[in-house]
């Protein structure tokens, strides 16, 4: 009736949303049975709860527009697409509380189900009546078709919710918009490691040349803009360098987990094969990408303390500043900065991980 590609997928799909919270249920290859883990019900109920959280904000938020009329065209926007969200989360309210309400006998009808389509299929259907069947093939798509529609929305969701203009019934909006960072990030991203890389080098490489006037590198004015720079960047790094313990576990557990699916589950994932590997690959390239520009930063940061030995006209004052400067890095200070080869360790790190991670497997 159904190929066991059926079931190695359905086994992704729920060790993937299972982890997320957006279900309760893992499905067990060794007793070829579903069941209900306790830390999976306890996650998939905080996220039915945030997600009705969220419904009565976005519904407080926009019930003004119920009592004054809309004529301003941002505000009959910002109420559609808040609108629109709220219908979308509340179909998603809908299937948590299938999921969720009574997970136990959810997953007892469920292995009920599967034992007696196992049975019919092999007591009463010959085996090659039961291949030949549609059912099988039409239930495979009709699952690749689900997770694709569920996937992309997971994706777009918050892809558009990030590049347009945030809606009222989105948390951020409560937020003044002096205190976001995404300008922050980006002005980071483009002047400050430029700057730093450039100007306050006094030993630049050939070919490379400086955008500010000579004077800027004098030994009267190069200590104060340095310690304006310093000053601005350990401002904007506390801002910033939270997310980047957490965004290194998530995308080393990520790969981890793709290397297990692919290593492990080859044969029976079908076309999600593909997607393990191309989401995989963006992924590390993405983080290190960000570690070698953390790196770079870092090393650029020695080469400018060690450069300042050059100062024309050096007296004991700017010897003692400079020996008082500490390199600056990107990082969350006292917890975890970024070195040039953390981009090398993070690849050996998967690599490693992912072979202990077979050992362990393979001996269980």
């Amino acid at each position: 009736m159904y190929s066991k590609r059926v079931i190695d997928f359905i086994d992704v799909c729920l060790a993937v949303t299972s982890c997320l919270g957006a279900n309760s249920m893992r499905y067990s290859h060794r007793h070829n049975l579903f069941y209900s883990p306790k830390y999976a019900r306890l996650l998939c109920r905080m996220t039915a709860l945030f997600l009705l959280a969220n419904q009565i904000f976005s519904l407080t938020r926009i019930s003004r527009y119920f009592f004054i009329p809309l004529e301003a065209s941002k505000d009959i926007y910002g109420f559609n697409l808040t609108y629109f969200f709220l219908l979308a989360s509340a179909i998603t309210l809908v299937c948590f509380y299938l999921i969720a309400s009574d997970p136990p006998e959810f997953v007892h009808t469920l292995n009920q189900t599967l034992h007696y389509a196992r049975y019919l299929a092999g007591r009463w259907v010959p085996e090659k009546k039961a291949k030949a069947h549609p059912s099988g093939p039409l239930l495979e798509k009709f699952l690749y078709l689900v997770a694709f529609i569920v996937g992309g929305f997971c994706f777009t969701g918050p892809a558009m919710s990030y590049l347009m203009e945030p809606n009222p019934g989105q948390w951020i909006t409560l937020i003044p918009k002096e205190n976001r960072t995404s300008l922050l990030y980006w002005t980071f991203l483009t002047f400050i490691i430029p700057f730093h890389s450039t100007e306050l080098n006094l030993n630049l490489p050939h070919g490379r040349s400086y955008i500010s006037f000579n004077s800027f590198r004098s030994l009267t004015i190069f200590p104060l803009q340095y310690r304006t720079f310093e000053i601005l960047h350990r401002r904007a790094l506390p801002i910033l360098s939270p997310a980047l313990i957490p965004l290194q576990a998530l995308f080393h557990n990520c790969s981890l987990f793709c290397n297990w699916m692919l290593l492990t589950h080859w044969d029976g994932m079908g076309v999600l094969r593909i997607a393990l590997i191309f989401g995989e690959l963006c992924m590390v390239t993405f983080w290190m990408g960000v570690l070698q520009i953390g790196g770079k930063f870092y090393t650029g940061s020695l080469k400018n303390i060690e450069s300042w030995k050059q100062m024309d006209g050096a007296n004991g004052y700017f010897r003692k500043w400079r020996k008082s400067i500490r390199p600056l890095c990107i990082g969350h200070e006292g917890y975890y900065f970024i070195k040039r080869l953390k981009a090398l360790k993070f690849g050996n790190a998967i690599i490693n991980g992912t072979f202990n991670m077979l050992i362990t497997y393979n001996n269980l």
